[in-house]
């Protein structure tokens, strides 16, 4: 669902599309990190002792929430300034040119390889996030 809404937003900003159809938008999932996953996955291989687990971070959003925050990454920037986000949808942002923010704490941001690829700034630094924000409406390079 992740890769098609982002897709969609992507498409929608390019002119390639005008429609995304979604079914419940108040629908919440847990949108884990891939990374704790696939560590969550080894800690099971490591117990001497076969057991049932339920992998999740605990933290539900909604389908709404999503396609907000990928409607959000395209437009002038996309600015998600805080512990979670969607990885994804920064890439996607990318990919069309849209200069990206992400906070520093978010997992899902690896794609902006430690603020190398977009701006990362402390998530909970309102002047940071502002500072940033100035700069790429200015054009600042990242």
């Amino acid at each position: 669902m992740t890769r098609k809404v982002s897709m969609a937003a992507a498409s929608i900003k390019l002119g390639l599309s005008e429609v995304l159809e979604m079914g419940n938008l108040d629908a919440k999932l847990d949108w884990g990190y891939a990374v704790d996953h696939v560590e969550a996955m080894w800690r099971m291989l490591q117990a001497d002792v076969p057991e049932e687990y339920v992998i999740g971070t605990g933290k539900l959003q909604t389908v709404r929430e999503l396609v907000a925050a990928a409607f959000d990454c395209v437009g002038d920037a996309c600015i998600m300034p805080s512990q979670e986000g969607f990885g994804i949808v920064y890439l996607e942002a990318m990919a069309c040119g849209v200069p990206v923010l992400a906070g520093d704490a978010d997992g899902s941001a690896d794609p902006l390889q430690d603020g190398r690829l977009g701006w990362q700034v402390p998530h909970r630094d309102p002047e940071a996030m502002a500072a940033a924000c100035i700069e790429i409406l200015k054009g600042g390079d990242k």
